[in-house]
């Protein structure tokens, strides 16, 4: 049973979720019903304007006209099927720009500098003053769906 569903939307991270190669986690706010490890995630590719069926976010690229993605039979924005392997509460604002990097570099960004800036875009600047918890699933379900 999928417990947790999980929308990627930065195509920047499309590709290494992919191949597994760095991104197989992400952070989310606190829960009231928590996911644990052991639950199945459901991850998807939804760019964040709203609409759906686009090419832009089909992961499976091919030369049909935009205007035929309804029709298209390769079109899927489904990355696939995993489990959760770990689930950390972390404080960041509280950890040591060590952990803070390490963390930033395990969520495939440069650093923790490359990470605030994007988060700080996307969420505002107060998200790194709320405890999040971080999420990390088996990159071997995801990779071998793609054969990266």
């Amino acid at each position: 049973m999928i417990t947790g569903q999980l929308k990627v939307v930065d195509k920047r991270h499309v590709e290494s979720i992919k191949s597994g190669r760095t991104n197989r986690m992400t952070i989310i706010g606190h829960r009231g019903r928590g996911l644990k490890v052991g639950d199945e995630l459901h991850i998807i590719y939804k760019v964040s304007h709203g609409r759906i069926n686009l090419c832009e976010e089909c992961l499976t690229k091919c030369d049909n006209p935009p205007d035929r993605v309804s029709q298209c039979k390769r079109y899927t924005n489904v990355f696939g099927n995993t489990t959760i392997t770990k689930i950390e509460h972390v404080d960041l604002l509280h950890s040591t720009p060590e952990e803070r990097n390490k963390w930033a570099q395990e969520d495939g960004f440069k650093g923790f500098e490359n990470a605030d800036d994007w988060y700080m875009t996307n969420y505002g600047e107060e998200w790194c003053f709320t405890p999040v918890t971080v999420v990390t699933w088996d990159k071997g379900p995801i990779a071998k769906r793609w054969k990266v």
